[in-house]
């Protein structure tokens, strides 16, 4: 559920927010309470052979891209 900071379709530009940053909104939501119900074994833990990598890396990985994306839209330059 999104929290009511990012429920209006205004951005605090008051400029409207496309469709696709309020969806990312709600996605980041989703990861803030799975992380939040987790334990710390769950993040470091490995689902072999379903999976390559942790909850956690996942998570950092995920991170990276949101980073590098707010880090090229600054720029000028999204590569």
């Amino acid at each position: 559920m999104m929290s009511q900071a990012h429920a209006s379709s205004k951005s605090i530009t008051d400029k409207p927010l496309e469709p696709c940053l309020l969806s990312q909104f709600e996605i980041i939501e989703q990861a803030r309470e799975f992380l939040s119900a987790i334990t710390e074994t769950d993040y470091q833990g490995v689902v072999s052979p379903h999976f390559s990598g942790s909850a956690g890396a996942h998570m950092r990985h995920i991170i990276d891209h949101y980073l590098a994306l707010r880090l090229g839209s600054s720029a000028g330059i999204i590569n």
